[in-house]
């Protein structure tokens, strides 16, 4: 009894040693992310019965609601590992006697913490597997002795899988077979497994969208990853605890009690070891950072962005326009535009062009939205709904849009959808007693659509995006955000007449003192244009602004060429005339 109590005295400090290893790994993964790059409303409990796996998505679409809210998220993923460490248990529970079988245990866990800090791998994937093993350690508790009752059991057995779980549940199945099998050396059992694998033939009929291909491969391989090893590995973790733990207890089987004590602690250590600098390159910093910044700007924490902005190590376009939104959002665009380079120019506001996809259609809809321009809001909403059908983002975009331009009935189809999400209840309840009342310009946001004309629409094609918002401010010249979006993008493109011409809109919104690039542009334009003065235009630059141009000339001429006039004036890097200069793509024009 001593003997067996030591043996095990390794195997509970390594399981408490792994699991607050994990516990601190997993307090680096911002799990909030997972739900923002996968979320999507879950599908009623009937329709996810006719797709294989649809269960599996369904809780995996619940479950990640959960991890937006932070305490309770926590204890849902605690509750998450438990089941998984449970289940695998409950299948081998008659080996807990063996050595290292708690380390084991705990360290199954760790190829399903290692797909988490990939935010974007499929969590209904990963519900999948974790569904999977719950239900087969269920079916594990029970054994027919009659082996036509047996053959029933385990073909019902794996019909309940296929639909909770897909091709991977089946997987998991007859791994418990194949164990059973060898354990009890009733190897006979193992001729039940052929019939498991047709079960997706028997289901083919009932659903005739479903191809052969898909009834078996279309829950297994994943779009854009196709079967990644540590997924494999986490399908396959039953068949390879046995595995590892038959010949464990093989080898353990020669040594002495104190020996097997010694080792089970050697090999805890050693596992630490081993796992440590894999935990390290599973969590990238520069992915996580990007996740965040994108949902800073979904949930319009402007500040948040441009807090994340600061820790930027490479700059992408998705970035530079969230940083651009934000700093418009936050009425600092002009004054602070080159805060961060802006090598994208224009595109660093516009994401429209021939390489859009369903993502970017949707922060197309969110940039629309911001601008208050309904038409081209439900453009790209649903646009982006092709692709990401049932996402809350797109659905509340699609939903203030259509009601914003009178079509009510098409509000509603979509605000019975997102009504079905427990994050988006309330608001849609909220929205429904508006429509209900005859009330929705009451509403703030759809005030403001109809405010900015919904009704015209003129769409000018993914290729003049800045044509496109011109046409926009000039049928709604009280909308600041459209000025300043458009003032931005003449900066961009070195037009600084243009900007020069659009003076007098600063003035038309009550701005007595120009925004510090909007100064920086006009000394480049007097000095193009040899003019003294643009008192006409009843506006003045800056003292403390002409004190840097002069000082930003001089240095200009005194320096050898190009690059030491770079050097030389890095210290205006953020100001406009660097960027006109030095980083902007049409400086060779002007």
């Amino acid at each position: 009894m001593k003997q067996k109590i030591a043996i095990k005295i390794p195997g509970y400090a390594g399981v408490l040693l792994l699991l607050a290893f994990l516990v601190c790994f997993m307090n680096k993964v911002d799990t909030s992310l997972i739900y923002y790059w996968q979320q999507s409303v879950a599908l009623p409990v009937g329709e996810a019965l006719q797709y294989p796996g649809g269960i599996s998505g369904l809780l995996g679409d619940r479950f990640l609601e959960c991890l937006v809210r932070p305490v309770f998220g926590s204890f849902m993923l605690a509750i998450f590992a438990l089941g998984f460490i449970i289940s695998l248990a409950v299948i081998f529970r008659k080996e807990k006697n063996k050595p290292v079988f708690f380390v084991l245990l705990s360290a199954s866990m760790i190829p399903l913490f290692f797909l988490f800090p990939d935010y974007k791998f499929p969590f209904h994937s990963i519900m999948m597997v974790f569904t999977a093993q719950v239900l087969t350690a269920i079916l594990s508790l029970y054994t027919p002795g009659n082996k036509v009752a047996n053959f029933l059991y385990l073909l019902a057995g794996g019909l309940i899988l296929y639909l909770f779980s897909g091709v991977p549940g089946l997987i998991i199945l007859a791994q418990l077979i194949v164990i059973r099998s060898f354990i009890s050396k009733k190897y006979h059992q193992l001729i039940l497994l052929p019939s498991l694998f047709v079960i997706p033939l028997i289901y083919l009929p009932f659903n005739l969208s479903y191809s052969l291909k898909s009834a078996y491969l279309g829950t297994l391989v994943i779009p854009d990853y196709g079967l990644p090893l540590i997924y494999l590995i986490l399908i396959l973790i039953p068949i390879l605890f046995f595995l590892i733990l038959s010949g464990m207890n093989q080898a353990f089987s020669k040594i002495s009690a104190k020996r097997q004590t010694l080792i089970s602690g050697v090999l805890v250590i050693i596992m630490l070891a081993g796992i440590y600098p894999l935990t390290k390159s599973k969590i990238n910093e520069s992915v996580k950072n990007t996740l965040q910044i994108e949902q800073a700007s979904f949930t319009k924490d402007w500040d948040r962005v441009l807090m994340l902005a600061t820790k930027l190590e490479v700059l992408n376009r998705q970035k530079q326009v969230a940083i651009n939104r934000a700093l418009a959002n936050s009425g600092k665009l002009l004054d602070s535009l080159f805060w961060t380079p802006q090598p994208l120019a224009e595109k660093g506001i516009f994401l429209e062009d021939d390489k859009l996809n369903s993502r970017w259609a949707l922060y197309l809809s969110d940039f629309y939205y911001d601008l208050g321009y309904a038409s081209e809001t439900r453009h790209w909403s649903m646009e982006a709904q092709m692709v990401l059908m049932r996402n809350p983002l797109v659905l509340k975009n699609l939903i203030i849009s259509t009601l914003a331009q009178g079509d009510i009935m098409f509000a509603k189809k979509y605000l019975k959808i997102l009504s079905q999400s427990p994050l988006n209840k309330d608001w849609c309840e909220q929205i429904d007693e508006k429509i209900s009342n005859n009330s929705i310009l009451d509403d703030i946001e759809i005030a403001r659509f109809v405010d900015n004309n919904p009704n015209r629409d003129f769409f000018a094609g993914n290729a003049f995006p800045i044509v496109k918002l011109s046409e926009f401010y000039e049928n709604n010249t009280d909308n600041y955000l459209a000025f300043e979006f458009l003032i931005a993008s003449y900066l961009f493109q070195n037009e600084v007449d243009m900007v020069v011409n659009k003076l007098t809109g600063f003035r038309s919104f009550g701005i007595e003192k120009l925004p510090r690039n909007v100064e920086e542009a006009i000394l480049i334009y007097m000095m193009k244009t040899k003019a003294d003065t643009l008192s006409e235009l009843d506006y003045s630059v800056s003292q403390n602004t002409i004190k840097d141009f002069k000082e930003f000339n001089r240095l200009m001429i005194a320096s050898k060429n190009m690059d030491d006039a770079k050097h030389l004036v890095s210290k205006y890097r953020m100001s406009y005339w660097y960027y006109f200069l030095f980083t902007s793509p049409y400086r060779s024009n002007k």
